[in-house]
């Protein structure tokens, strides 16, 4: 695999294009597409605030290498998507068409779990 910032971004943007295309399909709601767009958001957003508290902001193909590691290693990227799976599981057996608030719902729910949240005493707020 070719690490270098160009490959990066061709494989960031196919992967974008992707989604796009699985968003906008006639076909959009199903188990597949909407674990595939959960999934993204998740594991995207546990990866960029991971990066951000151990690298002081630093943005870099090994800062962002390292937090893909330890998400892997950790295991948290296997439990997010056995939840993910689940969700998407009980969901579509409950409801025909999956009701779109629950699944941003789910994909809020997973980021404040994985995601450490800013504290509001040090932002200065009460």
């Amino acid at each position: 695999m070719d690490p270098s910032p160009q490959s990066i971004s061709r494989q960031v943007s196919e992967a974008t294009r992707r989604l796009t295309d699985l968003a906008q399909s006639p076909s959009h709601s199903s188990q597949e597409n909407i674990r595939c767009i959960m999934g993204y958001i998740v594991d995207l957003t546990v990866i960029l605030d991971d990066m951000f508290r151990t690298n002081a902001g630093s943005v870099s193909i090994d800062a962002a290498q390292s937090a893909i590691n330890r998400q892997i290693e950790y295991g948290r990227r296997d439990r997010i998507h056995r939840e993910i799976r689940i969700f998407v599981n009980e969901t579509f057996a409950i409801f025909t068409v999956v009701q779109r608030d629950l699944v941003l719902e789910k994909i809020i729910d997973l980021i404040t779990q994985y995601c450490v949240l800013p504290s509001t005493s040090s932002s200065g707020r009460s």
